[in-house]
């Protein structure tokens, strides 16, 4: 495999982002002189109560819907930077030892109206804003507390829409342009919201809302993915290069052969380890369902644990599904293969935080299968610096253009690829989980 020259990444010192930070505060519509619907008469909507200090994908689903709720009400979306660490005078913090960017701008992960882009023709929404424009325009906001509309919930975890046609109708109520959401109260959409099958009230929502639908993965996130195009699928053979240097010189429309915007033939899977031993003891314990996306119509693989109270059946049932054993993957890949989505798999990316010597048994087992031209894992990829910190968007790339993806159900990074997935029209049936 090529040998690709990057800068060394420094696990002391990593990056910060600051290009990517400049673009953001920089964003056009960062002003009170534009024509509406950006300009002087919106109204703002900042959620300080956002989740932080927790992983990617738990907050990527958070900001999703909640820019939804802006969005459906008409107001502008004010946020932040995905944050681990809230000290804005402390560049970095701290995870299993180690220091990592205490934020990184959602543009190093993401492009779209999501992260404040422009919206598409005929969409007369104002922009989202970063916070820090909000509170040079808005120096006093109104500051609510959430439970204005959380108390009138039945439930712990109401249906998403549920919540999102509440908060739209209450702020159809407030005369304030300017409204902050107290950043001690609950969060308007818990991480349990997720986990339950409540949450697909809000999928056709989302299906026809520019948030999602114009959703697409950073300029940093597919430079990494081009940099590491040959892990992913065989090697063109000889037509195949001739006819990719035809379709170049044709034009970029007729450029499909080594485009990286999908992988047929890839089966990604994502094979959680480490510290997930612990958290998979803990959903047994409190039963706890798979993320809501995986109860999406048409997905083949169903969690419905057998009945009864913390018996040996039920500790099986989740960890078969939770903590899957080489040979279950094997098998499970060889049941695939079967499906008609699964016709024509030659390659495998296996999404991982695993140690190198249990990556490589896997990779092994998966070989003796036979018909896999290519198979690899993250921990192959050669990573540049500020590629390496955002390593969970560019897996959910690879995966989201995959042909198969089988996941984790209990994992949120796994439940968003397969939004993505229905996003970008895959079939259903290709989306699985252990």
């Amino acid at each position: 495999m090529p040998q690709l020259q990057v800068e060394p990444i420094d696990p002391l010192h990593p990056p910060l982002y600051e290009e990517y930070e400049a673009h953001e505060l920089g964003l056009p519509q960062h002003s009170t002189s534009l024509p509406p619907p950006d300009g002087s008469g919106r109204r703002f909507l900042f959620p300080a109560n956002h989740m932080w200090g927790i992983g990617f994908n738990n907050v990527l689903q958070e900001h999703l819907l909640l820019a939804q709720v802006a969005y459906l009400a008409n107001w502008t979306f004010v946020f932040n930077p995905y944050t681990w660490h809230w000290d804005p005078n402390e560049p970095y913090g701290d995870y299993g030892g180690k220091p990592v960017p205490s934020r990184i701008p959602w543009h190093a992960f993401l492009q779209g109206p999501l992260v404040g882009d422009t919206f598409p023709d005929g969409y007369t929404h104002p922009r989202a804003v970063r916070k820090e424009f909000f509170k040079e325009i808005c120096p006093q906001p109104e500051i609510i507390n959430s439970s204005v509309v959380g108390i009138h919930f039945q439930e712990n975890y109401p249906a998403a829409m549920e919540i999102t046609n509440a908060w739209v109708d209450y702020l159809q109520t407030l005369d304030n342009p300017c409204i902050e959401i107290n950043g001690w109260s609950p969060h308007i959409f818990d991480v349990g919201a997720f986990m339950t099958p409540r949450i697909s009230t809000i999928f056709d929502s989302l299906m026809h809302s520019p948030l999602l639908r114009n959703l697409e993965w950073s300029s940093l996130v597919e430079s990494v993915i081009s940099m590491n195009i040959h892990l992913l699928r065989p090697k063109l053979t000889r037509l195949q290069r001739i006819w990719a240097s035809f379709a170049r010189f044709l034009g970029p429309q007729a450029d499909d052969t080594p485009s990286t915007t999908s992988f047929p033939g890839l089966l990604a899977m994502h094979v959680r380890r480490g510290d997930y031993e612990v958290h998979c003891y803990a959903l047994e314990e409190l039963m706890a369902p798979m993320q809501g996306w995986y109860t999406l119509p048409g997905i083949p693989d169903r969690f419905v644990p057998p009945p009864g109270n913390k018996t040996e059946e039920q500790h099986k049932y989740f960890r078969d599904h939770c903590w899957p054993t080489i040979d279950q993957m094997v098998n499970k890949i060889r049941d695939v293969r079967a499906t008609k989505e699964g016709a024509g798999l030659n390659s495998v990316y296996i999404m991982t935080n695993g140690n190198p010597t249990y990556v490589a048994a896997l990779e092994k087992a998966i070989s003796e299968l036979g018909g896999f031209k290519v198979i690899s894992s993250s921990r192959d990829m050669v990573w540049t610096p500020e590629g390496k910190y955002i390593s969970q968007a560019v897996d959910m790339a690879i995966a989201n253009r995959a042909q198969i993806f089988i996941g984790n159900g209990f994992s949120s990074l796994s439940s968003n690829v397969v939004l993505m997935r229905f996003k970008d029209d895959m079939p259903p049936g290709s989306n699985r989980m252990w």
